[in-house]
């Protein structure tokens, strides 16, 4: 199971990696206090499937949110690090290949990033992607049993005289 914090907790590393501890990262909004430059990142599940077998389809969608520092605009110094450049980064290098997330077993799935969309608002980046993957249906994938999962994977499918989909009858002998 990929649990939404591992998410999260994934994507925070791929920016610490490339702007350093300098950088102030949120993980949840923050009203007041700001240390700006900043990143927010904020995680929303899309879409969880009906469960196939023991699995189901999930979809989440990662909003990852720039605040440039103003005051480095106001002393006619260079920001360190420009709006432009920032999407730049995000788009070109750190979200457009895999994600390594770790599991809820401590194993590390791959999840590639799509819909990859950028859009500059009140002086401020909002970068979202969505992932896409197969998740375990339950909490803990131990209650799974192997049997019951090649079963569902083995049911042959038929169209029935009234055009609908249902599992395949033995031939009679």
């Amino acid at each position: 199971m990929i649990p939404l914090n591992n998410i999260k907790s994934a994507v925070i590393a791929v920016l610490r990696a490339k702007y350093g501890e300098e950088m102030t990262m949120y993980g949840e909004d923050i009203l007041e206090g700001v240390q700006k430059p900043c990143f927010f990142v904020k995680i929303m599940p899309v879409k969880s499937a009906k469960e196939i077998g023991p699995y189901r389809d999930k979809v989440v969608q990662v909003a990852v949110t720039y605040i440039p520092d103003p005051d480095d605009e106001t002393t006619g110094e260079r920001p360190r690090h420009t709006i432009h450049g920032v999407y730049d980064d995000l788009d070109y290098d750190l979200f457009n290949s895999a994600l390594a997330v770790t599991t809820s077993e401590d194993d590390v799935r791959k999840l590639l990033p799509g819909n990859n969309d950028g859009q500059f608002i009140d002086d401020a980046l909002v970068y979202t992607f969505t992932l896409s993957f197969v998740d375990a249906a339950k909490r803990d994938a131990s209650e799974v049993e192997y049997e019951d999962m090649m079963e569902t994977l083995d049911t042959k499918m038929q169209i029935n005289d009234e055009g609908q989909t249902v599992p395949e009858t033995p031939a009679e002998e």
